[in-house]
């Protein structure tokens, strides 16, 4: 039994279960052919213990994907993010570069980001080299 179970297993997971399938299937028709009755419980055991197993499969491939549908959201929400930092730093730029009236207002929101962006430990003087404080 151990080479058939080495052998269903190197097919991909997905698979395995309608293969246990198919196997009590073949096992059921030689038993009939040469006379021998299978008793329902095993059967009934088999396929209670191929859902169970075909059921963790599916759990384990929808786990996968909820995995993947994060970290792409997550990866999305950070391109935002740092879109969005880089607009107000343009914005910020644009109005101190101007003299714009609320020039004042964004030296001030400068030195905050700035000191923000330092705490956090995401200052990056790149993002940064026009400004003078």
């Amino acid at each position: 039994m151990k080479g058939f179970r080495s052998w269903v297993e190197s097919f991909p997971l997905i698979e395995q279960p309608d293969i246990v399938r198919e196997f009590k299937e073949v096992m059921q028709d030689i038993a009939l052919e040469i006379g021998i009755e299978i008793p329902k419980e095993a059967t009934d055991k088999l396929d209670k213990a191929t859902e169970v197993y075909e059921e963790s499969i599916l759990d384990e491939q929808l786990a996968s994907l909820k995995v993947d549908i994060i970290k792409k959201q997550k990866n999305e929400t950070l391109e935002r993010i740092k879109k969005n930092a880089d607009d107000v730093r343009a914005y910020i730029k644009h109005s101190l570069e101007t003299d714009a009236p609320d020039a004042r207002d964004m030296y001030i929101l400068a030195l905050k980001l700035i000191n923000i962006e330092k705490k956090e430990n995401l200052y990056n003087q790149d993002n940064w080299w026009w400004f003078k404080e």
